[in-house]
C-alpha cells in the first residue's frame, strides 16, 4: 500500500507545480486532486493537468471529494475528467436529501466510465 495526499491539504498552495513539489517534500508520490487545484468543466484540460503532475513525478490517483447528486450532467463532467486522466477511482459524498437518486446516478456513471467510487 502506498499513501497519497489529498490536495485540499495543500489548499494554501494554488499553483499546481508548487503543489506537486509539496507532495514530494512530504515523501509521497501520489495525490487526489480536489476542486481547489482544478475544475471539472474541461476534461481535456484536466487530462493535461494530470500529465503535468506525472511529469513532476507525482501520480494523480483520484479526484475528490466530489458531491454526486441527481444532476447527471454535473456528474458526467466529474467522470469525464477522471476518464481523461485514466483514473480508476473517485472519492464522493452524497446529499441526504435525494440520496436515492444520487446513488442511482453514481452507479450509472461508475459503470459507464469504469471509475470506482
Amino acid at each position: 500500500m502506498e499513501l497519497g495526499l489529498q490536495s485540499y491539504c495543500l489548499r494554501g498552495i494554488k499553483d499546481n507545480e508548487a503543489a506537486a513539489e509539496a507532495v514530494k517534500a512530504c515523501g509521497l508520490r501520489r495525490i487526489e486532486l480536489c476542486g481547489v487545484h482544478t475544475g471539472w468543466e474541461d476534461s481535456t484540460a484536466f487530462g493535461q493537468l494530470a500529465e503535468r503532475y506525472e511529469s513532476a513525478r507525482v501520480s494523480v490517483v483520484s479526484i475528490g471529494v466530489n458531491r454526486i447528486t441527481a444532476d447527471r450532467e454535473a456528474a458526467r463532467s466529474l467522470f469525464e475528467c477522471a476518464q481523461a486522466a485514466g483514473l480508476e477511482r473517485m472519492s464522493v459524498d452524497f446529499p441526504l436529501d435525494g440520496i436515492d437518486e444520487a446513488l442511482s446516478v453514481a452507479e450509472e456513471m461508475s459503470e459507464h466510465y469504469g471509475v470506482l467510487l
